[in-house]
């Protein structure tokens, strides 16, 4: 069974895929009892997501999934913040069950998560050079010697294509 990961902007598909696994968690639960997901979302990606010094989940992915929250009455969301490497973890051993985040789709993605086949959005990513660099473009970095980005980011997997 494939578990899901999404995109930002694909959380419209959420109530859609959630439903759509041959396991009996997957979909809503019996004698009207509340179904609760777990969903992970970055604790560090402001604006999109980000967890207080104490404790409280923010930015636009949560806010997202809390007014998807209060239009189901059969689900709960339960919002994590987890770093990236912990999500993809969680989602493989079915500690979650719903990414938030900006993975990117990877083969190995795709063989194990069920991944929007249409770009669902993208997160805003900068860069910033020097002055007089000469770099303007993503193209203009062949050759270059870049910050590490980490490793199941969006922003690595667009570097490398």
């Amino acid at each position: 069974m494939k578990k899901l990961t999404l995109s930002v902007f694909a959380l419209g598909t959420v109530l859609t895929l959630a439903a759509c696994g041959d396991e009996p968690t997957a979909g809503a639960a019996e004698d009207g009892d509340v179904r609760t997901i777990e969903v992970t979302t970055p604790p560090t990606s402001k604006n999109l997501s980000w967890q207080t010094a104490d404790g409280k989940i923010l930015g636009y992915e949560p806010d997202v999934l809390r007014a998807i929250d209060e239009k189901l009455e059969d689900y709960a969301f339960n919002i994590q913040a987890v770093a990236d490497s912990a999500q993809e973890t969680g989602l493989k051993t079915g500690k979650y069950e719903l990414n938030v985040g900006g993975f990117y789709p990877t083969p190995e993605r795709e063989e194990q998560f069920l991944v929007p086949s249409e770009p669902t959005g993208r997160s805003l990513i900068k860069m910033y050079v020097k002055e007089g660099s000469g770099i303007e473009t993503l193209e203009d970095l062949v050759g270059k010697k870049i910050t590490p980005f980490t490793a199941g980011g969006g922003t690595l997997q667009v570097v490398l294509d």
